[in-house]
């Protein structure tokens, strides 16, 4: 039995008692697999092969970024990180999709999938960006497809959320979470060609250089809002905005609802439910009977004094279950709201600790 291990630079095969280095420096070493009197080592950007002594037989590099290999009937075979299996003609063997294998949001409308691939770190302040710049990716619920918008761009676009309208699902808005200062932020409006498949640019949607597009969701009639976050004029002031999307102007509306910070919002039952990511806090909005004026909303707080989590930093996720129910997601602990829809209007509501017990003792 053979085992082995890696530096960054160097290979080792041994039984386990002793050790043998291979007689070659490798540079950035991403993989190791050993099988019978064979080694395989895969770098950044070639794939080698050796025998029992160490020799090497075979070796292939390519311009793609690698991360693991396989050796099959005398053939080297390259897996790469974003271009499938390769294989020594520089043949590629790719699935459709999903075009990556990282994702911060998936959205379903019917059967068709929405993926979007950025992320948020920092306690969800700052944007991560992706190398290279992924976008979202889109399952047509036969093939996947990742929009040509991206492919090449020289812009950076973090994208935290896409959604597609329930009624015309070629309607698709995403929101850009690009950070302070990029004239990038806010919602990316495309059209989905089912001939081409593709999505064809529409417009971007600016909020604000300070202004950080969050969330997107469509009610059940195809109205769509969005929730951003971050201020205009102070940028350490987490300013919470609400928008409805007016068709007949192509305009977003805007109103400012509170200094709380943002997630994703989600509609059910009539309302919009909205968790809050930097103070203790959960928002319930009311649309009043009108999506796109949405001065007159009413706008509903869920706070320490009605049971939230004193030492939480805020409310991250949240779900209305089907006895109407509201579940919160604090960063310390779930909370739940019973009869939320008839509940939350009373402002001396109260949420109540959601105790997990392991030998009789509470979590």
């Amino acid at each position: 039995i053979k085992i082995g291990y890696t530096s960054a630079t160097q290979v080792f095969v041994g039984d386990g008692s002793s050790f043998s280095a291979i007689p070659q420096t490798f540079t950035s070493i991403k993989d190791l697999v050993i099988k019978n009197d064979e080694t395989l080592v895969a770098t950044r950007t070639t794939v080698s092969i050796f025998n029992d002594s160490g020799t090497q037989i075979k070796t292939k590099s390519s311009s793609e970024e690698l991360n693991t290999g396989w050796f099959s009937n005398s053939q080297l075979f390259l897996g790469s990180k974003y271009e499938g299996l390769l294989n020594e003609s520089d043949q590629k063997f790719k699935p459709s999709g999903p075009y990556f294998n990282t994702s911060y949001k998936i959205s379903l409308v019917k059967d068709k999938i929405l993926v979007s691939s950025g992320a948020r770190g920092n306690n969800l302040a700052a944007p991560i960006f992706m190398n290279p710049n992924p976008g979202f990716y889109y399952f047509d619920g036969f093939d996947w497809i990742f929009p040509s918008f991206f492919k090449n761009n020289p812009a950076r676009y973090n994208i935290i959320d896409a959604v597609s309208n329930p009624l015309d699902l070629s309607e698709t808005f995403i929101a850009a979470y690009n950070g302070y200062g990029d004239v990038n932020n806010g919602f990316l409006q495309f059209n989905y060609n089912s001939v081409s498949k593709d999505f064809e640019f529409v417009k971007l949607h600016n909020l604000n250089r300070r202004t950080w597009a969050v969330g997107l969701e469509y009610d059940e009639k195809g109205n769509l809002y969005g929730t951003s976050q971050m201020d205009e004029q102070n940028v350490n002031v987490n300013v919470t905005f609400l928008y409805s999307f007016d068709r007949s102007t192509q305009t977003f509306n805007q109103k400012q609802i509170g200094t709380y910070g943002a997630q994703k919002p989600f509609i059910k039952e009539g309302l919009i439910w909205l968790p809050t990511s930097y103070r203790n806090y959960f928002l319930a909005i009311d649309p009043n009977g009108s999506a796109v004026n949405i001065n007159d909303d009413k706008v509903y707080e869920i706070s320490v004094k009605n049971g939230l989590p004193a030492n939480s930093e805020g409310s991250i996720g949240a779900d209305l279950d089907q006895s109407g129910d509201l579940w919160i997601g604090t960063t310390n602990g779930l909370r739940i709201l019973h009869n939320a829809v008839s509940a939350i209007s009373d402002p001396n509501l109260q949420v109540d600790p959601i105790i997990i017990e392991e030998n009789g003792i509470g979590e």
